[in-house]
């Protein structure tokens, strides 16, 4: 990113809890934060399958990530990748994101 100065950061937080001992939202904002332009949430439970599961029926720490975002100043927009799990899952993911955002 160094060599492109106007190269702005996505940040999938479902992505960065796959294939690692410990999702990497902090390390990734630490490192790209202030180039952060937009944001994926949805859940999962590691390892290397991307669920696309509703906010909360993964194994991820959103207070915490959510905490992460604002700790770096985002206040943008955030997609809700929920393609599996009850029909009723984006909707409830939304609320849920919402409220944590609100809360933290």
């Amino acid at each position: 990113m160094k060599n492109v100065p106007g190269l702005k950061f996505h940040l999938d937080i479902g992505h960065a809890n796959l294939e690692s001992s410990r999702i990497r939202t902090a390390w990734l904002l630490k490192k790209f934060g202030k180039r952060l332009a937009h944001v994926h949430a949805s859940d999962n439970f590691g390892g290397t399958l991307d669920m696309h599961l509703p906010i909360g029926l993964g194994n991820i720490d959103w207070k915490s990530n959510i905490r992460q975002l604002k700790k770096h100043g985002y206040d943008g927009t955030v997609t809700l990748e929920v393609f599996r799990g009850p029909k009723i899952g984006l909707a409830v993911s939304h609320k849920l994101f919402r409220k944590i955002w609100q809360d933290s």
